[in-house]
């Protein structure tokens, strides 16, 4: 539907004070501060637009599984965070042809992984029915965080977060022995349906339009067309052997618990974490918040 002419006029009004801050932003900069800003990503500026915004990664090395258990006395009910690094996320490099570019499906992976995720954690789907289905937890899923190269699960408003988290690993185990139970052409074609419709929902209305083109630029594409454009066309040729390949390749780290993943677990203070979730460092809240380096290194 195209916009009306007062919409039309929003938007013009948006862009030239977006354009005008961009431009006082940049002439208050200085050399070093830019150099620096520069330097913290793999992303180029294109000229003296400050998108794509350059990503700076601050994960930490692990060579064994790190895992932090913070009880917290203001707590009644458990939060858990376990991720991993995991770089899938590809934008257009800028110094190709789009459609050439786009034509060789570069994000395949990435957004591979996001439909299987979609379809195991959504409403009573296998991980809504094996963790609040019984009652360990108001919410859990998978999320991939782009912006820092993590794949992560998530379990908040826990009320038993040690059976969330094993529940989680055992259906990310029997995935490979009952795949087709789990991963039909039913499921996944009605997942593609739904993260189809809520892309489209979410630039339902003018101000969601307007902040669609700005995180368009944010994420390294030169329009809100192109980033619909890039993302359709690679859910579309998605087929269940990428599932599978990126199930194998990276979901099923987390059914095994000697990978390096990082997690987090807050509960309330008498919560004990059995043995079979591995050995847990005992933290305090406030010792978390410590500044990240520059370097890129997490503190731990």
């Amino acid at each position: 539907m195209p916009l009306n002419d007062d919409c039309q006029a929003y938007i013009a009004d948006y862009t030239r004070e977006w354009d005008a801050n961009i431009e006082n932003r940049n002439a208050s900069r200085s050399p070093s501060l830019c150099k620096l800003v520069g330097s913290l990503g793999d992303v180029p500026s294109v000229g003296k637009s400050p998108f794509p915004h350059a990503r700076a990664i601050r994960f930490p090395e692990l060579g064994s599984p790190l895992q932090l258990h913070v009880p917290m006395p203001s707590l009644q009910a458990s939060y858990v965070q376990m991720s991993f690094k995991c770089d899938l996320y590809r934008m257009p490099s800028g110094d190709r042809d789009f459609e050439e570019e786009l034509g060789e499906l570069p994000a395949l992976d990435y957004y591979a992984l996001s439909m299987l995720t979609s379809l195991l954690h959504r409403v009573d789907g296998p991980l809504y029915c094996a963790i609040r289905g019984k009652g360990f937890a108001y919410t859990a899923y998978f999320a991939q965080c782009m912006w820092v190269d993590t794949v992560m699960f998530v379990c908040a408003s826990a009320s038993d977060a040690p059976k969330a988290i094993l529940e989680m690993r055992q259906l990310v185990a029997d995935l490979d022995a009952n795949w087709d139970d789990f991963v039909s052409d039913f499921e996944v074609g009605m997942t593609r349906s739904s993260m189809v419709y809520e892309n489209a929902a979410s630039q339902a209305t003018p101000h969601d339009m307007v902040a669609s083109c700005a995180s368009s630029n944010i994420y390294g594409f030169g329009s809100a067309k192109r980033r619909n454009q890039w993302r359709s066309t690679h859910l579309s040729a998605l087929k269940k052997s990428d599932l599978r390949r990126v199930y194998e390749l990276y979901l099923r780290r987390f059914a095994d618990p000697e990978y390096p993943a990082f997690t987090v677990v807050l509960t309330p203070p008498d919560t004990v974490l059995p043995d079979e979730l591995g050995e847990f460092e005992s933290r305090s809240f406030e010792s978390l918040f410590v500044p990240f380096p520059l370097d890129g290194q997490a503190p731990f």
